[in-house]
């Protein structure tokens, strides 16, 4: 099995919001989406939970995991690196 694919089991369930080269962040959106503030605002209704796929570079809603060969599950929250945030430390 290649390395981008998940095991069928594990993705039941599962959409592209769980999937790392997703990402409906509005601000990023914003920035990187020419045009979508014709809508109005990528903070509103009218995107919905549509976001950006970075593997299949399309703006799309999100589709069952088990449908797209290059989901890849984000990890679990505790597992992620994030860089320590100083001001908050030094409180």
């Amino acid at each position: 099995m290649d390395a981008e694919e998940s095991e069928p089991a594990a993705v039941d369930g599962l959409t592209c919001r769980s999937c790392v080269h997703f990402d409906d962040d509005p601000g990023h959106l914003e920035s990187e989406v020419p045009g979508i503030m014709v809508f109005g605002s990528a903070y509103g209704s009218s995107k919905g939970h549509a976001g950006l796929c970075s593997k299949l570079d399309r703006f799309l809603d999100p589709i069952p995991a088990r449908s797209c060969p290059s989901f890849k599950e984000l990890p679990p929250p505790t597992a992620r690196v994030h860089p320590p945030d100083e001001e908050r430390l030094r409180s």
